[in-house]
């Protein structure tokens, strides 16, 4: 009763700190982890969660926190002069803080691995959600699998995929599947199975429907869907096969005016974003049976070609990135169907190529014909963004940026033929 009685105070002494609730602001996934969801609001920082669900251990609620996004020094400062957790507890925080890089402690990314092995242009790059695996695509026809070992940031490739007969513009995992998905210059994307080892990698199905060069390509993050993006100006919707040995097109979206070149699915909502050669963005919904699409909304604020597209993982925003050498920023209101342009990041002196949000940290990586990375921490309200590292080493233009989901790499690809780790 009384290690009850102590780990209730020390946690109160926690959550009693604004900082604290604000750092979990951003990874409201952990927090209802710890506490039930009708116990708490989550931006109302006046009404404090003193009702503790025990099933979470005292371990388990510094580990959550240890993996939020508050910096290093303030963490220390809260278990040091603010809490009454003891010193084995500390100690084991301490270390675990002190040997995970911390995007918040602003310490610029250092290139840690250059890898070789594609002969032309890297077009792509895409980590596995929860193993250690990487996949690039290149000008050569060619996708490579790569094995990474996290203690000496160095990957090995494992297995080469062949089957396109020209460029692979763009590569991504299945969420949870033993699948990867390519879109390619020979006007067409394949659907690839993992065997269980990860080690080779076998050509299912072929997507063929586009009249042009397939530019993007993304699966659905719950459903068996997938949607290519094509410079025939049209993006596709695919329904994966439940034995996944095919795709049947089920509804072709046609309403931009030039070359489809970045797609991407919404997590959670029935949508789908485009973004188009024509300078605009466009923001598409989904009937229930996922058998019609119809374009609700258009983002038309840039002055030049809409190069990539992203839906942030938890709030209403997107991000947008163009030749005009900006990144905006648009909060969404669903209900009502409408997009407002909050925020504008500018700072790269060339074409921004790509943009993508981090998973779990108020972060944005984009790459430029600039030959440089940049990452931009968000603010609060989500309409700001200050550019915080510049990554500079490659010596042509970086076409896409992976944020790892849970380790603190950042993998980029390049004109260059290299494939750069940054850590």
């Amino acid at each position: 009763m009384l290690n009850k009685q102590r780990k209730k105070q020390a946690l109160a002494c926690l959550i009693s700190q604004p900082v604290y609730l604000y750092s979990f602001q951003t990874t409201r996934n952990q927090l209802k982890l710890v506490f039930p969801t009708q116990q708490y609001q989550l931006f109302d920082t006046k009404k404090l969660p003193f009702r503790f669900n025990y099933r979470v251990d005292m371990l388990d609620r510094l580990n959550l926190l240890k993996a939020g996004s508050l910096c290093s020094l303030l963490i220390q400062k809260l278990l040091c002069n603010k809490t009454k957790i003891n010193i084995k507890n500390q100690f084991r925080l301490g270390t675990a803080i002190s040997s995970r890089h911390n995007y918040f402690d602003k310490v610029k990314p250092e290139c840690v691995a250059t890898l070789t092995g594609h002969n032309n242009s890297i077009l792509s790059v895409a980590f596995h959600p929860t193993e250690p695996l990487m996949v690039t695509s290149s000008r050569n026809n060619s996708v490579k699998l790569w094995h990474i070992n996290y203690t000496r940031t160095s990957a090995e490739c494992v297995a080469l995929l062949k089957g396109h007969s020209h460029y692979i513009n763009s590569v991504v995992f299945h969420p949870s599947e033993p699948l990867i998905v390519t879109g390619s210059y020979d006007k067409t994307a394949k659907l690839w199975h993992m065997n269980p080892e990860r080690k080779s990698v076998k050509c299912v199905a072929t997507l063929d429907g586009h009249s042009f060069f397939v530019n993007s390509v993304a699966f659905h993050p719950t459903e068996p869907l997938i949607v290519t993006g094509s410079s025939d100006c049209t993006a596709k919707l695919w329904r994966i096969n439940s034995a996944c040995t095919a795709a049947e097109c089920v509804v072709s979206l046609e309403e931009h005016g030039f070359s489809v070149v970045s797609v991407d699915f919404h997590p959670t909502e029935p949508m789908i974003v485009t973004g188009s050669r024509d300078n605009t963005a466009k923001l598409w919904l989904m009937n229930p049976e996922r058998t019609s699409v119809k374009c609700v909304m258009t983002l038309d604020r840039h002055t030049e070609s809409v190069n990539s597209v992203a839906f942030h993982p938890t709030e209403p925003l997107i991000a947008t990135s163009s030749a005009d050498k900006t990144v905006k920023l648009w909060r969404m209101n669903y209900e009502r169907m409408v997009a407002e342009c909050v925020g504008t990041l500018v700072g790269h002196k060339y074409s921004v190529l790509y943009v993508v949000f981090h998973n779990t940290e108020p972060l944005i990586a984009t790459g430029s014909d600039d030959k440089t990375v940049k990452l931009w921490h968000m603010n609060t309200e989500h309409t700001a963004a200050e550019c915080v590292a510049t990554l500079e080493g490659h010596s042509n233009s970086v076409l896409t940026v992976a944020l790892h989901p849970t380790e603190p790499l950042i993998a980029t690809v390049s004109h260059d033929k290299t494939i750069k780790l940054w850590k």
